[in-house]
């Protein structure tokens, strides 16, 4: 499973540092793993299209805990495909228990969230060289790295 070894190497703390991916490691750093879980994970429990998860920005995110201390966060979609509409009702996702925790999308964003200190504009931003998150101008990924070859 490509998620649970995905999530198993980020728990590492040798394999991630946040700095620029190593000889060793060429293909991407700690950040970039930490976008991609991100964005698989919620695509994946949501249902969405990449692009869709892409123009999320940080005010369409609410987090809390509930009756039962579990975390809690809800999406709210601005639009999607053919449908551009303000009734579009919020995905409520929960943090799902330890042994699940590779496929949960909440722990996936608290992580993302917390190694980038993102706190307004696009949640899912560009990476630079340095494995860091592009701050300025506030712009998101595009599509195309993750739908083409």
């Amino acid at each position: 499973d490509v998620l649970q070894a995905l999530y198993n190497y980020n728990r590492h703390p040798e394999n991630w540092d946040g700095s620029r991916p190593s000889n060793e490691n060429p293909w991407c750093g700690g950040n970039t793993r930490k976008l991609l879980q991100a964005i698989y994970l919620i695509s994946f429990t949501c249902l969405l299209r990449i692009d869709e998860v892409l123009h999320i920005q940080a005010h369409d995110i609410k987090t809390w805990f509930d009756n039962d201390g579990v975390s809690c966060v809800s999406i709210t979609l601005r639009e999607r495909k053919n449908k551009y509409t303000d009734n579009i009702p919020p995905y409520i996702l929960q943090e799902l228990p330890p042994h699940m925790a590779h496929l949960c999308p909440v722990r996936a964003i608290a992580d993302w969230l917390a190694a980038t200190r993102i706190t307004h504009g696009y949640v899912f931003r560009r990476i630079d060289r340095w494995d860091q998150p592009m701050l300025e101008g506030n712009v998101n990924i595009v599509t195309y790295p993750f739908c083409c070859q």
